[in-house]
């Protein structure tokens, strides 16, 4: 949706840092990306380990393409319309992030939806900072993805693999 909304050249600017992450600028910045991760590492890396190897494998493109997606989808597109505006570029769109994985919690609800729902808007104001602050999707994108592959991709690639193993 922003490439047809945004067109293919700003798209492309999307991803391109107007301050790189790892600067002496934007060194707390650069922190939070690393305490994302590590968050999540933290937080999926016993369910990880005992992953099966075909559960990982699926695992990692729906990570990818979800993390992405969403990070162009909920930052990207915003940042680029609105880079003086960190209420417009950022905090509205957290909370918009936030109900957006309210979603999923129809089909599969976490064991507490309001905890899920209050974690992810910190999560989007934390990837919100950092596409604020560098102009760029990418660093989001990259943390979106790898926390998505150590989750294991939520329940979404739990439910395929089962899907194709009944197939």
């Amino acid at each position: 949706m922003p490439r047809q909304l945004l067109g293919s050249a700003a798209w492309i600017t999307m991803w391109r840092e107007r301050v790189a992450l790892f600067s002496r600028l934007n060194w707390p910045v650069a922190l939070l990306w690393v305490i994302v991760i590590v968050i999540a590492i933290v937080m999926y890396a016993e369910t990880f380990v005992a992953a099966p190897l075909s559960l990982i494998a699926l695992a990692i493109p729906l990570a990818m393409i979800n993390g992405c997606g969403e990070e162009l989808l909920w930052r990207g597109m915003y940042v680029h319309l609105f880079p003086r505006n960190i209420w417009l570029a950022m905090v509205y769109l957290s909370f918009g992030f936030a109900l957006w994985h309210l979603a999923p919690q129809i089909i599969f609800p976490a064991e507490s939806v309001i905890e899920f729902v209050v974690a992810t808007l910190w999560l989007g104001l934390a990837y919100g900072v950092i596409a604020y602050r560098t102009g760029a999707v990418t660093w989001p994108a990259l943390a979106h993805s790898l926390s998505g592959i150590v989750a294991l991709s939520g329940f979404l690639a739990p439910s395929l693999l089962v899907l194709i193993a009944n197939i």
